[in-house]
C-alpha cells in the first residue's frame, strides 16, 4: 500500500513540474497580449493565485465551523512564507 502512496507523491511532483511551466509560459502569453511588463502579470495574478488555497481552506473551514483549522493555516503558511524568504 505505501507504494501506492509513493508512486502518487511521485506523480504528483512530476505534473507540479510541467503545470509551473505552462502557468510561465501563460503568464507571458497574457503579458504580451496586454502589453504589460511580465513582472506586473505575474506579480498581480501569481499573487492571487497563490493565495486561493489559503482562501478555500479558511471558507472550508468556516463552514464546517473549524476555525482553527484556518487560524492554523494563516499562521503556518506565513511562518513557512518568512522562513523561505529568509533562507
Amino acid at each position: 500500500m505505501a507504494w501506492f502512496y509513493i508512486s502518487i507523491f511521485i506523480g504528483s511532483c512530476l505534473l507540479l513540474i510541467s503545470s509551473g511551466t505552462w502557468v510561465v509560459n501563460s503568464l507571458i502569453r497574457i503579458a504580451k497580449a496586454l502589453g504589460w511588463k511580465e513582472f506586473v502579470v505575474s506579480f498581480i495574478l501569481m499573487a492571487f493565485a497563490t493565495s486561493l488555497p489559503e482562501l478555500f481552506v479558511g471558507i472550508t473551514s468556516a463552514l464546517n465551523h473549524k476555525p482553527a483549522l484556518s487560524f492554523g493555516n494563516v499562521i503556518g503558511s506565513n511562518i513557512i512564507n518568512l522562513t523561505l524568504v529568509v533562507a
